[in-house]
């Protein structure tokens, strides 16, 4: 009777534990968290020790991006331009300026070349370095080639033009051949002293009978002649100005 009844007492209390652990209601769900930048994400693992619920919180980040380099553009290559060279297909004279009242500073040689320094498009000149000395002087490009990009060049202005003088006369004029036949041939040669003639004059016994052109030192020519008669020959230098003393010298066949 005594063990029954322990029974009863028993059954009872685990029936009232079973009812209060059954009426207990699970723990709230922890509420996402920003940590770092990062989402945290409560995941419940519940496990069940001694009727009681546990949960271990998972954290999850987000990755974070990393922004990709940016291409640094290439410098822009400007090509170097050639250099323009000359020559001609005739001497030709190399002045101060653009014309024959400038100032003679050398003369670019058939077979020479010379760099090209500048342009005068509207009188067709290129300024070169001088062939014969030092500076620039201005070439007329009627008888100019010219190799090399030519766009880069500066546009020159021209000088004012020179009052011209009278140019220095010719020295040293002396006959260097002569033959005596039908006519007299005659070879003669002089020093140009002037650097703005624009040719020389030649007399025969006090008359102009040649014209001859400028930056020239010898000349050869046919005259008539009487035999045992002297015939006088001079020479001039001359421009727009006027004309230089003369030279002369007497030839004579006998």
């Amino acid at each position: 009777m005594q063990r029954r009844k322990r029974f009863l007492i028993a059954s009872t209390l685990l029936i009232f534990v079973l009812a209060c652990t059954i009426g207990t209601s699970a723990p709230p769900t922890p509420n996402p968290l920003s940590v770092d930048g990062g989402i945290e994400t409560a995941v419940m693992e519940t496990l069940r020790a001694g009727g009681v619920m546990l949960a271990t919180p998972v954290y999850t980040y987000a990755p974070s991006v990393t922004p990709l380099p940016t291409s640094t553009p290439l410098p822009t290559l400007t090509p170097t331009p050639s250099i323009p060279m000359v020559s001609v297909s005739t001497d030709t004279s190399c002045r101060s300026g653009p014309g024959s009242v400038y100032t003679y500073l050398g003369a670019l040689l058939v077979g020479e070349t010379a760099q090209v320094v500048g342009k005068h498009t509207a009188t067709g000149y290129w300024i070169i370095v001088n062939p014969d000395g030092d500076g620039d002087c201005w070439l007329w490009g009627n008888y100019a080639s010219v190799n090399g990009n030519t766009d880069h060049l500066m546009e020159y202005a021209a000088p004012a033009v020179p009052t011209p003088s009278i140019p220095n006369a010719p020295s040293n004029f002396t006959v260097t051949s002569k033959n005596c036949g039908a006519t007299m041939d005659i070879s003669f040669s002089w020093i140009d002293n002037s650097s703005g003639e624009d040719g020389f004059s030649l007399y025969q016994n006090n008359v102009q009978t040649h014209i001859i052109g400028y930056n020239r030192t010898s000349h050869s020519l046919s005259l008539s002649y009487s035999p045992n008669q002297a015939i006088r020959l001079e020479l001039a230098a001359f421009n727009k100005t006027g004309e230089s003393a003369k030279q002369a010298v007497e030839v004579i066949c006998p």
